[in-house]
């Protein structure tokens, strides 16, 4: 018969009043291994770190945390802190991040875990990571560019970034962007665009790209984007754009199909060419200034 358990050891949160613990970039996850009462001899404690078994959210990387580690609970004590630090990186991740820290058996005779032996814990990444004109229109509204939450970025419809002085983005940079409709980027100083910056704004309707020093747009941009109506890319000094747009039809029958083309188009203002376009893409009408 195996030998009955006298004690058990839980992983408790520091306060208690929190349903999960979070911490930020360069912060510590900070949790209590207790036991039911004191022991005569002290008792080592390991841990282990795995992913979030809930597919709703996303799971941390073993990049952004120690993945496993130990702690002692002192002879005559019953806790022992269980400190997890979170890796400062520059990486652009999602909001929210999740993993699963989980106390191993213990090696001692007659302790065992409890069914609290593990906690979720929640790396609060916000939009810190981006590039620090759309970290801030990311931002606005809160006290710190760490708060904003995946369903916060998910409702966002609009981003001007208007005439921000920005000179590059980051392919992650409109991460979490689901309900994006327009974005407006006129008036900075990009040279290029990152292929897949649209694939984070699915909904996208209205793209505002003119007036900055683009001299090329790269392949499969607008890949993905059955929303997509109007873009302007006016005064740009690569224009015209070699483009190839993606229009999918639908039979009598409901079947879909893709048809792929190129277009090169040039916007004409009234009193001479303008270096760039303006087209409604739905149905490739000319824009009314054409």
């Amino acid at each position: 018969m195996a030998e009955r358990l006298l004690e058990y050891v839980a992983l408790l949160p520091r306060a208690l009043r929190h349903s999960g613990w979070m911490a930020a970039e360069g912060g510590r996850v900070v949790l209590t291994a207790t036991l039911g009462r004191p022991l005569a001899e002290p008792l080592a404690v390991s841990w282990r770190i795995a992913p979030d078994d809930d597919p709703a959210t996303p799971d941390a990387d073993e990049q952004d945390y120690r993945s496993t580690g130990a702690t002692t609970i002192p002879a005559g004590e019953t806790t022992a802190p269980v400190e997890i630090a979170v890796v400062d990186d520059a990486d652009i991740e999602p909001a929210r991040e999740r993993f699963v820290v989980a106390l191993d058996e213990p090696e001692t005779a007659n302790v065992g875990l409890s069914r609290r032996a593990q906690a979720t814990a929640t790396i609060q990444e916000g939009v810190c990571d981006r590039a620090p004109a759309v970290r801030d229109a990311l931002a606005r509204g809160w006290r710190d560019c760490r708060w904003p939450r995946p369903a916060d970025l998910a409702r966002i419809p609009t981003l001007d970034l208007n005439a921000r002085g920005i000179d590059a983005l980051r392919g992650s940079d409109l991460l979490g962007l689901a309900g994006l409709e327009r974005l407006d980027l006129r008036g900075n100083a990009l040279a290029a665009l990152p292929a897949g910056l649209l694939s984070h704004a699915p909904r996208l309707e209205r793209l505002d790209l003119s007036a900055n020093a683009l001299e090329a747009l790269p392949p499969g941009l607008f890949a993905g984007l059955r929303r997509l109506r109007e873009v302007s890319v006016e005064d740009n000094p690569g224009a015209p754009f070699a483009l190839t747009l993606e229009l999918v039809r639908t039979d009598a029958l409901g079947l879909e199909a893709t048809v792929r083309f190129e277009v090169q188009v040039e916007f004409h203002w009234p009193h001479g060419p303008s270096r760039g376009w303006r087209s409604t893409l739905g149905n490739t009408t000319p824009d009314a200034r054409q």
